[in-house]
């Protein structure tokens, strides 16, 4: 059988509400993180800039796949706290769903 896990997400101003919900399990537990949108937006930005860089030029540059990861590590540290980032690295889940607010949408949660 295979497992899967949520990614819950909501965003009030700048305050984050998120959590990890585990089927079968009574209780939901969320943790609220300040959310720094403008680093965020920052964030976004330069992975969009990046992937559309990588576009015209007609294949992966040799910089792109680092400028991801290293963009993707700010958009983590900025969105996730650090027992969710230990959960999601220690999981052993099958799949992870996330459910997020109209507010989240645009963000790169990949």
């Amino acid at each position: 059988m295979k497992k899967t896990i949520y990614l819950e997400a909501s965003l009030d101003k700048d305050i984050l509400k998120i959590g990890i919900y585990i089927p079968g399990r009574p209780m939901r537990t969320y943790e609220e993180i300040s959310a720094p949108m403008e680093s965020i937006e920052k964030h976004c930005r330069k992975m969009a800039e990046t992937l559309n860089r990588n576009s015209r030029k007609g294949g992966e540059t040799p910089d792109v796949a680092e400028n991801l990861k290293s963009v993707g590590r700010m958009l983590c540290d900025d969105l996730l706290t650090p027992r969710i980032k230990e959960y999601l690295g220690t999981s052993t889940a099958d799949y992870l769903v996330l459910n997020l607010d109209d507010h989240l949408v645009h963000i790169p949660w990949e």
